[in-house]
């Protein structure tokens, strides 16, 4: 393997390593959601880990990015704990929130036995509550849905209110950036 090859896969993996990197690790998710008496990682008989056991539930903690993922996880820990299954999904930005509608649609689709959980980090906060200075979210006449921080959202005249954004996206959508 030449010298250039060997930079080029350098290169690339680092890269790879940046544009996924996240604001914060799952581990520290982890820390926040799931505190004391509840159990963090607790393992289970086939050494398959929980991230959050409480009196009521076995919860897998995930990104939004792997909600298909954490459904299959929630109902195994569920099963071998005997305990209701649920998912804290972690939101980084705006653009998870359609990622915790299509997971919620999933669970309503095929009826499953599966609580959601929210867990949102600093910057989307900061979002949210930048959104929520005027109470309403509007639902333009074409579909999308404008926060008070949209560009769009003082010249839209005509629209219907929600209150939440995740409302107003199970009948319209975001506006493209």
């Amino acid at each position: 393997m030449t010298r250039y090859h060997l930079i080029l896969i350098v290169i690339t993996l680092m890269s790879s390593h940046i544009l996924s990197a996240r604001e914060y690790s799952e581990s520290y998710y982890q820390d926040l959601f799931c505190k004391k008496p509840y159990k963090k990682e607790f393992v289970l008989t086939d050494s398959t880990r929980v991230d959050c056991l409480t009196d009521e539930h076995a919860i897998e903690i995930d990104f939004a990015g792997k909600w298909y993922e954490a459904i299959g996880q929630s109902l195994h820990y569920a099963r071998m704990t005997n305990k209701k299954a649920g998912i804290a999904i972690i939101l980084e930005k705006q653009g998870d929130i359609s990622k915790l509608l299509s997971l919620r649609k999933v669970i309503k689709h095929y009826s499953l036995p599966i609580e959601v959980f929210r867990i949102q980090s600093g910057i989307f906060k900061k979002r949210k509550i930048a959104s929520n200075k005027s109470s309403i979210i509007k639902l333009s006449r074409s579909g999308i849905c404008h926060t008070s921080t949209s560009r769009s959202y003082s010249r839209t005249k005509h629209y219907t209110p929600f209150k939440t954004i995740e409302e107003c996206l199970k009948k319209g959508r975001l506006p493209k950036r």
